[in-house]
């Protein structure tokens, strides 16, 4: 079925900002061309019909890829060619993949693609916003099943004055750098920081961010409407309420027991025993489950414990309530060639900031290059059982983007490398 050509524009703060769909990529399951400025965002959203023999999980991936093209710009490399993905685009597909993901139905499993590529920009307005109501309009024109739309707004403070979706120029001088995603009544997702805002200045932003993500999700319900495909009806691979039954039976009583470890080995062992368990007894029932099957039927069970204790309980996993931090503990100097070496005990992290000259921090070939010349920053790399590094150094390294850099005898701190000292236990 072919779409209908359709461009609404929506005004978020004091600009305006285009989707259009209908026009292009009419080959994908749903298009949506996004524009703010100068800075234009094609996104696209394609899900396949059938699902992989022994699919167990919902295979959704995001990409955002930026081109030098997009800037007027060749790379420098020598091959004149883009790289691997940067820390930028990574981190854009990220922010793009968590408020999309938990809309899509229970039991979902067909593989799913949605692809951003930046197609111009003007060096003011962020392509990462853009990116997140692209895909949610991609998705709703789209007869991909979603419980759309959401939509993102970036938020500045500047002179005690909340701005939505600033320019780069204006967030260099504002004291928050808030993204907010939400649907027409909820947050899904905030993310951001801040220079030591008060509280109610925070809660005053998230206010004001889900105001002004009310005209992009009403442009998006109408472009649904208008030119949206009828949406598919696919066969979800839910859980039977028969096995269901057989896990509450056997570990139902059992399974706060089994997360309520102070160690998480012990955590680990206990609540794989429960499995084994279930596993057999679903099996002496129903030799017919499949292992998708009772993964599923135990993965339920667990889930609800963990909601069950953390919402009515108030109890993290390890026995602390909500509000309480673990003990941590460390201890600095134990390297002896490094300018600073402190350690992170619980989690067994070695922090190391050699020094080097102000001049010697790298200079990065972004697009647009509105901040070419990168801040010293810290770099975590950690073993497949933790989460990823880029994720992890950029997570770190917020609080620090508010702090100037110590300069001594014409000297600041170089590259900032965490070795992991011990890695956690890879769970099944």
């Amino acid at each position: 079925m072919s779409q209908k050509h359709q461009s609404l524009t929506a005004r978020v703060g004091d600009r305006d900002l285009h989707i259009e769909t209908g026009k292009y990529a009419k080959l994908a399951d749903g298009a949506a061309l996004v524009t703010m400025g100068e800075t234009i965002i094609l996104v696209t959203a394609v899900s396949a019909t059938k699902v992989k023999d022994g699919q167990d999980f919902f295979p959704l991936t995001v990409e955002y890829k930026e081109k030098a093209a997009a800037a007027g710009r060749i790379p420098g490399s020598y091959f004149r060619r883009e790289g691997r993905p940067t820390e930028k685009e990574i981190l854009t597909c990220r922010m793009v993949d968590r408020p999309l993901r938990p809309l899509f139905p229970k039991g979902y499993y067909f593989d799913t693609q949605v692809i951003a590529i930046l197609l111009s920009t003007d060096g003011l307005n962020d392509p990462d916003i853009l990116t997140i109501n692209g895909a949610s309009a991609a998705l709703m024109v789209s007869d991909i099943p979603w419980a759309g739309p959401v939509a993102g707004v970036r938020v500045a403070r500047i002179q005690g004055r909340f701005v939505a979706n600033p320019t780069h120029p204006e967030i260099a001088e504002s004291d928050l750098d808030l993204v907010y995603v939400g649907t027409e009544h909820e947050a899904l997702m905030i993310e951001g920081s801040g220079k030591e805002l008060p509280e109610t200045e925070f809660k005053a932003a998230l206010e004001f961010a889900h105001q002004a993500i009310q005209p992009i999700i009403k442009i998006q319900k109408e472009l649904a409407a208008s030119c949206g495909k009828p949406k598919r009806q696919p066969a979800l691979m839910l859980v039977k309420d028969e096995l269901l039954e057989i896990a509450y039976q056997v570990a139902g009583t059992r399974i706060e027991a089994a997360i309520y470890q102070p160690s998480k080995v012990a955590r680990y062992q206990a609540v794989e025993a429960l499995r084994e368990e279930v596993k057999a007894k679903i099996l002496e029932k129903f030799s017919t489950a499949t292992p998708f099957e009772i993964s599923q039927a135990f993965d339920y069970l667990q889930k609800k414990a963990f909601r069950t204790s953390i919402l009515d309980k108030n109890k993290r996993c390890d026995g602390r309530p909500a509000d309480q931090v673990r003990n941590l503990s460390g201890e600095v100097g134990f390297l002896p060639r490094s300018a600073t070496s402190p350690g992170r005990w619980v989690s067994s992290l070695a922090p190391m900031a050699p020094p080097s000259s102000p001049g010697a921090k790298p200079r990065l070939s972004v697009w647009p290059p509105w901040d070419p010349w990168k801040r010293p920053r810290r770099s975590t790399p950690i073993p497949v059982a933790k989460a990823p590094s880029v994720l992890s150094s950029t997570t770190i390294s917020l609080p620090f983007q508010w702090v100037k850099p110590v300069v001594l005898a014409g000297k600041t701190a170089g590259k900032s490398v965490t070795a992991p000292l011990r890695s956690a236990p890879l769970s099944r």
